[in-house]
């Protein structure tokens, strides 16, 4: 019973740590959305000094940018992706190495009681076959 408690002790503290975390990582989120929207203001600001200025290279840099910025939004479309297929699992993107290698162990523990219990059905409708 003792033990039960201390799981469930950690168990309630480890909750607790991740909601935190997860605070912690949405108002970075903000901030770097922030400092985005800042840097595509001082972007602007440049490209139409540039063009003020009569400079020809205008449209190049432009089009430049713009692949940058297609690029930007693809990258940032996988993690999202990634995660989204994670939450069907009932987990969650992971933000370092080491959370890395526990959702790699979670998942292989996942996928082979799947595999037995797809095995086992298999089984069952052979027999009721």
């Amino acid at each position: 019973m003792w033990h039960a408690g201390k799981v469930l002790e950690w168990a309630r503290t480890y909750e607790e740590d991740v909601r935190l975390e997860l605070a912690q990582a949405e108002e970075d989120l903000q901030q770097a959305r922030t400092r985005e929207g800042e840097a595509e203001e001082a972007q602007t600001d440049a490209l139409n000094a540039l063009t003020a200025s009569g400079a020809d290279q205008t449209a190049l840099i432009r089009e430049r940018i713009k692949r940058a910025q297609e690029k930007h939004r693809e990258t940032e479309a996988d993690p999202a992706t990634m995660a989204a297929r994670l939450k069907e699992f009932d987990q969650v993107l992971p933000s370092s190495s080491g959370d890395l290698e526990l959702l790699r162990a979670t998942l292989a523990q996942q996928a082979a009681q799947l595999e037995g219990d797809l095995g086992e059905l298999s089984r069952e409708y052979e027999t009721q076959a």
